[in-house]
């Protein structure tokens, strides 16, 4: 049986909806929405490596090609979905919810939590439906 069929966790994830805090909602959408600005941004940063790359050890050194547009995207998709995985992983837990600022400093980050994941996943999906994020 999974979790995620479970009546506890179906509890949980509204409430999720229902009471997250302003502030982490509000991070979240900004996570999901990658524009125009932050691909030439993630371009150009990449470019700057390389260049770095090269200048360090010579024009001959290899550092990956230049991104198209498409793959800063992707990756730009994906980083921000573990982003959100991590608000999750340090703001909520399936006992409590959300937590307080108290309750965060006494807790662990327990990284890749497939619960925390999959709730990361299914309030993404069920706030922000036109999210630009991969948080498979």
């Amino acid at each position: 049986m999974s979790i995620t069929t479970d009546q506890h966790f179906a509890d949980a994830f509204e409430a999720v909806c229902e009471t997250i805090p302003a502030n982490i909602k509000e991070e979240i959408s900004r996570l999901t929405e990658i524009t125009q600005l932050d691909i030439d941004t993630s371009i150009s940063n990449a470019d700057l490596a390389r260049f770095e790359v090269q200048k360090k050890f010579g024009t001959s050194a290899k550092h990956g090609l230049p991104l198209s547009e498409e793959q800063a995207r992707n990756r730009l998709a994906s980083s921000r979905g573990h982003e959100i995985d991590w608000i999750f992983f340090r703001n909520w837990c399936l006992a409590d919810g959300w937590l307080n600022s108290e309750q965060i400093g006494g807790t662990l980050d327990i990284f890749h939590d497939p619960l925390a994941k999959e709730m990361s996943r299914r309030t993404v999906s069920n706030l922000f439906p036109n999210a630009q994020i991969s948080n498979e």
